[in-house]
């Protein structure tokens, strides 16, 4: 058990400050994040590398002359969460005694579960499967992630908060963030609950992080404590 924690527990003064404490999730105003991050977020091109960075950029390729990157890239995923899932699909496309029709059917009923449509989509995976390439698709997933979100002008963050937070919250965020990417960018925001946090948030932006929770300040104390 923590100093921290020891010299916490008995005092029922400071449970009630902890408690407090842990309503206290609105969002930061935009002059406190910006005072609180070194620079603005600037995106740089993406290095993708290897096979798996040379298949996601000809799937890029070919999806960018239709413009379908956001289908392919939604569709991708979902089939790597499929085979990922599942060991006896995986087993299907890796087991050298599997006829190639019989993989080839298994393919268009994933297709049919997952809904991939996108001819682009359906044609690399075929491809894939026939190369015996699938058992990198989480890779390459990530590969083409990365071409599609710089390509598509995306900046992607993740607000973490004890409780579930207000729209208006949520708005405020949004209003904050916004700032600190380009005028031409689109902000991608994602919040998620984490109650071990205990209060304040945790906040993603790109490659950077602040750390504004009530546990961080906890462990800081508990340091100086220790010191």
């Amino acid at each position: 058990m923590s100093v921290l924690r020891a010299l916490l527990r008995p005092a029922a003064v400071a449970t009630r400050a902890v408690i407090a404490v842990r309503p206290a999730v609105a969002a930061p105003s935009a002059s406190v994040w910006c005072r609180s991050m070194s620079s603005a977020v600037t995106k740089t091109p993406p290095s993708v590398f290897g096979a798996t960075g040379k298949l996601a950029t000809k799937l890029f390729e070919e999806s960018s002359k239709v413009k379908n990157l956001s289908d392919v890239r939604a569709e991708l995923k979902r089939f790597r969460d499929a085979y990922e899932a599942s060991s006896e699909l995986r087993a299907i496309f890796i087991n050298p005694l599997v006829e190639a029709a019989e993989r080839e059917k298994e393919l268009e009923k994933v297709f049919q579960q997952t809904n991939v449509k996108t001819k682009e989509a359906q044609s690399f995976l075929k491809a894939a499967a026939a190369t015996k390439n699938l058992g990198r698709i989480k890779q390459i997933v990530n590969d083409f992630d990365k071409l599609v979100t710089y390509e598509l002008k995306e900046v992607h963050a993740t607000v973490t908060s004890a409780e579930p937070l207000q729209p208006t919250q949520v708005k405020r965020l949004e209003t904050a963030l916004k700032g600190r990417i380009e005028s031409d960018h689109k902000l991608i925001l994602n919040t998620v609950v984490e109650p071990s946090i205990l209060g304040g948030l945790v906040i993603h932006l790109d490659q950077q992080m602040l750390d504004l929770s009530v546990s961080s300040q906890i462990r800081q104390i508990d340091q100086q404590i220790r010191a």
